[in-house]
């Protein structure tokens, strides 16, 4: 999961549990003041990454070929017969 997503679900269950006046959020502010401080300071740089562009995708979910091919190459690897 990127951060970018991270963040987003993150802030969407705050929103909830507001709406609900549940407000035991106190961890998620933390971690949400966490990122937001990194960023802040230029250790952490937030990019969008499009769903065609998530290489977690790889590890993470069953492929259809092309997107298998598509992210393949994005991280750079080859068939061992294609060196």
């Amino acid at each position: 999961m990127s951060t970018a997503n991270f963040c987003s679900q993150l802030l969407w269950i705050k929103h909830q549990l507001e709406d609900y006046d549940i407000f035991e959020t106190k961890h998620i502010e933390i971690k949400h003041n966490f990122i937001r401080d990194y960023i802040q300071k230029g250790i952490l740089d937030m990019k969008f990454i499009s769903t065609n562009e998530q290489l977690a995708d790889i590890f993470t979910k069953p492929l259809l070929e092309d997107k298998l091919i598509h992210i393949r190459d994005l991280l750079g690897m080859k068939f061992m017969n294609e060196v």
